[in-house]
């Protein structure tokens, strides 16, 4: 009897011992994640040229160099998903580097480089640090042309206008000479014809699409005849047709009625591009609320007050011919809504509350937090200033809990962007040719003048996915910014748009199911 008593007491305890060992062996190997970061001297190569690459291991919470691993792998892949060789390199406080040859006789096309480190292996491949690399032959241009299209979003019937620039290889513009655009939809040629360069060797070339399109595979394409050549350029036309994927992102993550707050918008076309629009909010009643349009590449706000017992939907104006409507998120009878800005070195937090609550506002970066306080809330807007230079250069991440630490609301902000790195580059020449070496000197200075350690990757723009930063490669604590072009000029408020936070699920940074992101 006593040996059965013995033997219930201690299983259990067995079984309890059991759990908080595997509790404590899943916290530490959260803790130890690992993760690569690969620079290489460029994404192009020539058949025979040597890519030379830096390696970064890094701790997955805080970007800190990681002693856990002292091998780090990287893997050549060619075109055909083959493993073309297996590289292997000695870690020293989070950093290796090495280099790879490629053959006079490689192939053609795009190769990938893959980076882990066997504590890595635990998880899925996916997680491995993966750049694309193009391998090509280069023919060097006759001619530096340019052709971009200011708006990102046509429909039927619209006017495109198309911003051409062209110049001799002395970077000189090629003035007042003639030229011939054709545009072609679905493969078809539907419109050809001429127009000169300026002065500065530039001409704004205008089309009008027609009054009824049943494809988006648009393309313009440009010739010109120079010195016995004939050199052309191409670029698709961002032809929006009827299907628009349009989100909103009301700031905090919170829409509460009856209290005025922002709404963030992007929008996307069929092909998850990015599509200028023009549109209008509509109350249940029949009511127009307000306009508003992009500002750059998709992406704009408005302001809106949603009042109880109404719903609001959102007409398309522009592009032409989208009768999709939108449906506004469901506003909260209650709540709080938290708005945030700057005033020189002090952060404006703005909590409007529908009624007296207790919460607690915490502020932190890279998960340590900066600014933490107790308040009582009264009915109302509240105002709460913090001092941002108590903070770190970066992203702050302001949330608002209950008493019982549940989320509220939530709001990212960029700090101190004036102690940012002071970077001057200068090049040892004013002009070069096509595929003429350039030396460059690069000084770096933190914010009170003193020098500063840097590493910098050369690569064109449009580079982030091949360098391997994608959804998988990201780990928790991770925060993510997804930059538009620069303000044009000091009242543009795309800068601005950094500073909404995208929430998929109101709180955390993420996705709609089955969506991806470039």
């Amino acid at each position: 009897m006593r040996k059965s008593i013995f033997i219930g007491i201690v299983l259990p305890a067995l079984v309890c011992m059991s759990f908080l060992s595997a509790m404590a062996q899943t916290s530490d190997y959260t803790g130890a994640k690992e993760k690569v970061y690969m620079q290489t001297s460029h994404v192009f190569f020539k058949p025979g040229e040597t890519m030379f690459f830096k390696l970064y291991v890094v701790k997955a919470k805080d970007q800190t160099p990681s002693r856990q691993s002292n091998v780090v792998y990287v893997e050549i892949i060619n075109p055909a998903g083959n493993v073309l060789q297996k590289l292997n390199y000695p870690v020293e406080n989070g950093y290796a580097e090495g280099s790879f040859d490629f053959d006079e006789q490689a192939a053609g096309g795009v190769y990938k480089v893959r980076a882990y480190t066997a504590w890595m292996r635990n998880e899925k491949d996916s997680t491995f640090f993966t750049k694309e690399i193009t391998l090509l032959k280069v023919i060097a241009p006759r001619l530096l042309m340019k052709l971009e299209f200011p708006e990102k979003g046509y429909g039927a019937g619209d006017e495109v206008k198309a911003a051409f620039s062209i110049r001799n290889l002395s970077d000189q513009p090629i003035r007042n000479y003639p030229a011939k655009f054709t545009v072609s939809l679905g493969g078809e040629v539907v419109q050809t014809n001429t127009f000169k360069t300026d002065n500065d060797g530039k001409s704004q070339v205008k089309f009008v699409l027609p009054p009824t399109l049943k494809t988006s595979d648009g393309l313009l394409n440009i010739t010109i005849h120079y010195d016995s050549y004939t050199e052309a350029i191409s670029r698709s036309i961002p032809i929006v047709l009827n299907k628009i994927d349009l989100q909103f992102m009301p700031e905090g993550g919170t829409f509460v009625q009856g209290i005025t707050t922002n709404v963030a918008f992007k929008a996307l076309n069929e092909n998850c591009k990015a599509a200028d629009i023009k549109g209008e909010v509509w109350d249940s009643r029949g009511n127009k609320i307000t306009s508003f349009e992009s500002y750059h590449f998709g992406m704009g706000k408005f302001s809106i007050a949603p009042q109880k017992g109404l719903n609001y939907k959102v007409k398309i104006t522009a592009p032409a011919n989208i009768t999709q409507q939108f449906d506004l998120p469901a506003a909260a009878d209650n709540g709080v809504v938290m708005n945030v800005s700057k005033t020189g070195h002090t952060v404006n937090v703005t909590l409007n509350s529908t009624g007296k609550m207790e919460v607690k506002l915490v502020a932190q970066t890279k998960s340590i937090n900066y600014y933490e306080q107790k308040l009582w809330l009264q009915k109302g807007e509240n105002h709460i200033d913090v001092d941002e230079t108590k903070f770190p250069v970066g992203i702050a991440q302001f949330t608002l809990y209950t008493a019982d630490n549940l989320p509220l609301a939530e709001r990212l902000v960029f700090l101190n962007e004036s102690r940012n790195l002071q970077i001057s580059i200068s090049t040892n020449k004013p002009k070069y040719m096509p595929r003429e070496k350039v030396v460059l000197t690069i000084k770096t200075l933190d914010e009170k003048g003193q020098p500063v350690r840097w590493a910098v990757e050369w690569g064109g723009g449009g580079q982030l996915g091949r360098s391997g930063v994608t959804r998988e490669t990201l780990k928790s604590g991770d925060h993510v910014i997804i930059v538009g072009n620069p303000g044009r000029n000091p009242e543009d408020h795309r800068l601005r748009m950094l500073r909404l936070k995208r929430t998929a699920d109101n709180y955390t940074w993420g996705t709609r199911p089955g969506e991806t992101f470039d």
